[in-house]
């Protein structure tokens, strides 16, 4: 029998047919683990991608597009071109998503949260078991710096430490287990907090794009209103809720009073924001038509299934309210757009 010498071709092709497995097997690991990390992220965040990471998108664009809310610059233009709003979407798309999954670690780690989860949510990846309580704390450790880092690059360095402190309030110092009132006034903070860091990565003008005092009036109307319909997310999550003793408004008052405050409140602020804006009669037949069906579903229909259809509505609501700048400035301002409506 011949023996292969060392150094020779032949030793050298059978060492390379040795390790052609081992690489592909390593290569076969990594893109699984990578596919299960995904996976994960993506559960993680399944349930804010259309509640509120897709209208906190649509607020930063149409609050981009609108110069009524922008303190004026002389230096530059009062509007920004569609290639620049384009070209910073996936930015700012990147930005919401990595500080979304932030707030999801620090909130769904909890046992309140697990346990609620656990009947509400039992897709979610702790609860599901793709993740662990502690698993989810290490990932919040490494990926909370690399986050501000991000955003700072992105131009929200301001704006995403006061996000952080109300995160820090609602799960660490524990704003979620306090009175509803408090509760939805933290989320709502929370929410128009990203709306406000979203713009000037939107506008790609970190130190220009500041808002007017009509903006922050205008921010403060859509907290308002946030804060005061929040409880619709309450709806569907009553079994949750319940079993680990948290105060939410249909649980506390009861669900017809929850509903009720949310047709109120609803009503109200459809008013308001029409008026706010001064907006002509075709919008006003548009917002009472988003609120007809949001109240019809509300009353009608009063299950889990159905009420999670209702705060898909209540979002629909939401961003119709952050397109009304822009029916203003086709009234009132120089948008270019204005002739088409």
């Amino acid at each position: 029998m011949s023996k292969v010498k060392l150094g020779s071709s032949s030793h050298i092709r059978s060492r390379r047919k040795s390790r052609g497995p081992w690489v592909l097997s390593c290569l076969s690991t990594l893109l699984s683990h990578t596919a299960y990390n995904i996976r994960t992220i993506y559960l993680l965040t399944y349930s804010d991608i259309l509640q509120f990471i897709f209208p906190t998108i649509l607020f930063g664009f149409t609050a981009s597009l609108s110069s009524c809310l922008l303190a004026p610059n002389p230096s530059q233009p009062a509007h920004v071109s569609w290639s620049t709003i384009l070209y910073n979407t996936p930015r700012a798309l990147l930005w919401i998503w990595s500080n979304t999954i932030i707030c999801d670690l620090c909130n769904q780690r909890h046992p309140e949260s697990i346990r609620e989860d656990s009947v509400n949510k039992p897709y979610r990846p702790i609860p599901s078991g793709r993740l662990s309580a502690e698993q989810a704390r290490r990932w919040t450790l490494y990926a909370l710096p690399f986050t501000y880092a991000l955003s700072s690059a992105l131009g929200a360095a301001r704006e995403t430490p006061v996000m952080y402190i109300v995160l820090w309030m609602l799960d660490e110092l524990g704003g979620r287990e306090e009175h509803w009132a408090i509760r939805n006034v933290l989320n709502a903070s929370g929410f128009v907090g990203c709306c406000v860091g979203i713009v000037p990565i939107f506008r790609g003008q970190v130190a220009e794009a500041k808002f007017n005092t009509i903006g922050w009036a205008w921010c403060g109307v859509i907290c308002g209103a946030i804060a005061s319909t929040l409880q619709v997310a309450d709806l569907r999550d009553q079994e949750g809720d319940k079993a680990i003793g948290r105060k939410t408004m249909p649980l506390v008052l009861g669900d017809g009073v929850a509903r009720w405050s949310i047709v109120g409140a609803t009503v109200f602020w459809s008013f308001v924001c029409c008026q706010f804006w001064g907006v002509r009669w075709q919008v006003w037949i548009l917002e009472i038509s988003i609120n007809a069906l949001l109240i019809k579903k509300l009353l009608r229909e009063r299950n889990a299934r159905a009420d999670a259809v209702t705060y898909r509505i209540w979002g629909a609501w939401l961003v119709s309210l952050y397109f009304l700048p822009l029916w203003y400035e086709t009234r009132f301002g120089d948008w270019p757009f204005g002739l088409l409506i």
